[in-house]
């Protein structure tokens, strides 16, 4: 991903496209700690934890349910 979609939070799939493709021709894994897809794998779990975070951090809290 380049330096601009990075601090945008934007994918350049083409980009992804051609990393995961030449991977894959130089005989990585599609899985496992270095294959080809975990950059992706890695990206795609941060945001959507973020994202989670995020709007649970910005959800209002019942104050009758003191228990929890």
């Amino acid at each position: 991903m380049s330096q601009a979609n990075r601090t945008t939070g934007l994918v350049d799939y083409k980009e992804l496209e051609t990393n995961i493709l030449s991977s894959i021709r130089e005989g990585r894994p599609l899985t496992e700690r270095d294959g080809a897809l975990t950059p992706f794998v890695k990206r795609l779990l941060e945001s959507s934890l973020e994202g989670e975070i995020k709007n649970h951090l910005s959800a209002k809290s019942e104050e009758n349910n003191r228990r929890n």
